[in-house]
């Protein structure tokens, strides 16, 4: 069995050398972490093999290799992804702090998981899949799911491919967040997986048990939100 490394904010689990970097229904494979528990961006663009991730059967291999006992695999998967959980969870939890447990979180369950993870399944979103649930756990914990408070986090927008885009990505920042604030759960969790972490729709999709095209109405839906909330309107 693989041991699991405990990996905090920005250590590659190779090497342990320090990386520089800020925080920011099914997938057809096994999700499930150790314990058990059970297009694109704003308008174009955004698979895997499009987001300097690698293409999916580089990912492939290294995660073939990382099931045998690779760190140096491990290390490489974590440097391709760290930073995208990140930024999904920050989103989600509003609190850079929490979001770097929650990524370290998500990673020490991928190692429990990974013998499981099957060839054939996306693995973005077999990872992303582990990151909704531990961002889910931590509001379960609390007791309550509450909505998230962007006032300390900066968001950065990708970059813009149309006039409503233009027009977002013009807008200041700090109104986005404030606007971000005001959305509801779901609304924020496409968001956070289509613009913070840049899924593909059928990645997101995977991840929160929905078609592409659901994933896509629902963007569309949280984005005219978000320029509801913001005042905007774009011609």
């Amino acid at each position: 069995m693989m041991a699991v490394t405990t990996w905090t904010d920005r250590r590659r689990p190779d090497t342990g050398v320090a990386r520089t970097g800020g925080a920011g229904g099914g997938t057809g494979g096994d999700t499930r972490d150790g314990d058990g528990t059970d297009d694109d961006r704003w308008g174009g663009g955004g698979a895997l093999s499009d987001r300097g991730d690698g293409t999916a059967a580089e990912v492939n291999a290294l995660v073939s290799r990382a099931q045998r006992g690779d760190r140096e695999a491990l290390g490489l998967l974590y440097d391709r992804f760290r930073d995208r959980i990140a930024r999904f969870a920050t989103a989600r939890l509003g609190d850079p702090e929490k979001a770097e447990d929650v990524t370290s979180e998500t990673f020490e369950s991928m190692l429990r998981s990974l013998g499981g993870y099957r060839h054939g399944t996306d693995f973005a979103a077999w990872l992303f899949t582990i990151a909704h649930r531990r961002v889910n756990d931590y509001f379960r914990k609390l007791g309550r799911r509450r909505e998230t408070s962007l006032d300390t986090v900066t968001v950065d927008l990708p970059s813009v491919h149309g006039p409503e885009d233009e027009a977002l990505a013009a807008a200041d920042r700090t109104a986005v967040r404030g606007a971000f604030r005001t959305l509801r759960t779901d609304e924020q969790e496409v968001l956070a997986l289509r613009v913070m972490a840049g899924l593909s729709a059928d990645q997101a999709g995977a991840v929160l048990g929905k078609s592409a095209g659901a994933v896509r109405v629902a963007q569309h839906r949280a984005l005219r939100s978000l320029r509801d909330a913001m005042g905007l309107t774009v011609r």
